[in-house]
């Protein structure tokens, strides 16, 4: 699930997308993604995320907003 009021939602990701990576890092779990979140991403402000939907593969970027 996506929660609504998450910054995934306002930046365009949909219930049902599979992340596939973020930061070019391959995720395995929901742990992998957290550790990404509060690693690099936080430092570098964004997250580059691979996102599969109904078959396409894609990037979007997560701008990450002071306080997130």
């Amino acid at each position: 699930g996506v929660d609504p009021n998450s910054l995934c939602a306002e930046s365009g990701v949909l219930e049902g997308d599979v992340i596939l990576s973020a930061n070019l890092k391959p995720l395995n779990s929901v742990k992998d993604f957290v550790a990404v979140l509060q690693g690099d991403a936080k430092d570098k402000g964004a997250v580059l995320l691979q996102i599969q939907r109904n078959g396409q593969t894609f990037f979007k970027t997560i701008i990450i907003k002071n306080g997130s």
